[in-house]
């Protein structure tokens, strides 16, 4: 049944051909953080831009270490605690002297900061004090014409609350220097970035006990908790899955996330483009191909591959061979740039002098695969061999007649091309979707151009021995 819903096939050959990937990171605290608060107590000072949500974030990772702490919170804003996880009852324990405090109030005001030391000794040793937000404090003392550093409080916090009290503090802060980094035991910063045209929030832990090796993260957020994706360059092998799904009007990338992103799927007589950027290894982009091909091919489609290199040729028969019966891989054609050496039943001679003629034989091998087809044949072609043989306007030319008998056979064109392409501007115009798949810092990310849509980042997990691919939002 063509229209079957949620039916994983994975081929009747018992030989398996795996495909390589590269398995992600997602996660609710950052690694190297999950395990900084373990041993003597540290100061973590969290800095935001306006807007990064730098407290609500700090937030969520100070809620996952309440499983094994208490939490408790202190605001300078004068506003109630409003999170349950931190209404534990404090208990008196044996009260400490503090030191550093007294050099602080020879010229400066101790009124507002008694107040955070008399909750401070009340608390348990090792504990979490949550500090919301440092810049009213400083606030208040400009107020008063007292220009109080907040190097100057950060340090008395951690020599007196840290060192001599036992409590592990969190500040809260826009404030930003290299002396803040020095005083605390850790630094981050929450910045909002501009990301391709988009506004993202990214996580850079600067400074953890003087190690100075900044690791850079994605945010993003489901059902109010905040998940954290990071460059993770483990290279796996897993067998695929293919998801048949409800196509209504659209043709199904086989991936449930890519179909919602693109609004339903491929439409029918479309033309899409899918840029690729030259820092995106094969093991990412290659897997979509495979989704699409398999998921057609599993409908009796057609599909006509032509890869950029012609090693490729061999490359993608032998993976989906072996998720293809007999009577499915009469299906799949694979169009060769380069003369062919020995003949093949899934190979069309592809090569020849002039786009005239490789025209010709694209179209031929579109309207057989159209004859032995039930519904819409999937061109998938790889650009690189194209614009290296032929001129610029003539490959223009070429990919125009491509994309008008495309669209008369209500058939599904898919473009893959390089950041370097020259056709790239003049493709989009013509283009119904025009997709990015880019590197950043390491982090593999999607992001649709044309029609505009937020990036999401491409997140591959590892389930039961295949990779699953998944498109998450980033905030």
């Amino acid at each position: 049944d063509r229209h079957a819903c949620n039916v994983e096939v994975a081929g009747s050959s018992p030989a398996r051909s795996t495909v390589k990937y590269i398995k992600n990171s997602m996660c609710t605290v950052p690694k190297e953080l999950k395990y900084f608060f373990k041993g003597e107590p540290k100061s973590l000072v969290i800095s935001g831009d306006y807007n990064s949500y730098h407290r609500d974030i700090s937030l969520s990772i100070l809620n996952e270490y309440v499983k094994f702490k208490d939490a408790f919170y202190y605001s300078f804003r004068d506003v109630k605690n409003k999170y349950a996880w931190m209404t534990k009852k404090i208990t008196n324990r044996t009260r400490y002297t503090p030191k550093y405090i007294d050099y602080f109030s020879v010229h400066h005001s101790t009124e507002k900061i008694m107040k955070l030391y008399k909750f401070a000794e009340r608390l348990p040793k090792n504990s979490f004090l949550f500090i919301d937000y440092l810049d009213e404090l400083i606030l208040d003392y400009k107020m008063q014409r007292d220009n109080v550093r907040i190097e100057e409080i950060i340090h008395m916090l951690q020599k007196d609350i840290v060192e001599l009290g036992g409590i592990n503090i969190v500040i809260v802060t826009s404030q930003d220097s290299a002396e803040i980094r020095r005083i605390a035991d850790g630094f981050i910063r929450i910045a909002v970035e501009k990301i391709q045209d988009s506004s993202l929030r990214v996580l850079k832990i600067e400074k953890l006990e003087n190690t100075y090796e900044e690791k850079i993260y994605l945010v993003s957020i489901y059902n109010d908790k905040y998940y954290f994706f990071s460059q993770c360059n483990e290279v796996r092998e897993g067998d695929l899955r293919v998801n048949l799904r409800k196509e209504g009007d659209y043709v199904s990338t086989g991936i449930e996330d890519m179909d919602h992103y693109l609004g339903g799927g491929f439409s029918k007589g479309s033309y899409n483009i899918i840029e690729v950027t030259n820092s995106v290894p094969e093991e990412i982009y290659r897997l979509f191909v495979y989704h699409i091909a398999l998921n057609n091919i599993k409908r009796k489609r057609g599909v006509l591959i032509a890869p950029a290199e012609s090693v490729s040729s061999d490359l993608y028969y032998g993976i989906l061979r072996n998720y293809m019966d007999e009577d499915e891989s009469r299906y799949l054609k694979i169009l060769k740039s380069t003369p062919i050496v020995e003949r093949k039943k899934y190979v069309i001679d592809g090569y020849s002098r002039t786009p005239e003629d490789r025209h010709e034989i694209w179209k031929t091998a579109m309207e057989y695969l159209n004859t032995i087809s039930s519904g819409p044949v999937v061109d998938i072609t790889e650009y690189g061999a194209i614009e290296s043989s032929y001129s610029l306007d003539s490959v223009v030319s070429l990919i125009s007649e491509g994309i008008k008998w495309i669209s008369e056979w209500k058939d599904v064109g898919i473009g893959i091309i390089s950041e370097e392409s020259e056709v790239k501007n003049k493709l989009m115009y013509l283009a119904k979707n025009y997709i990015k798949i880019f590197d950043y810092h390491g982090l593999y990310c999607i992001v649709s151009i044309k029609p505009k849509r937020e990036i999401r980042t491409i997140y591959i997990k590892n389930k039961n021995g295949s990779p699953r691919v998944h498109l998450k939002r980033v905030i």
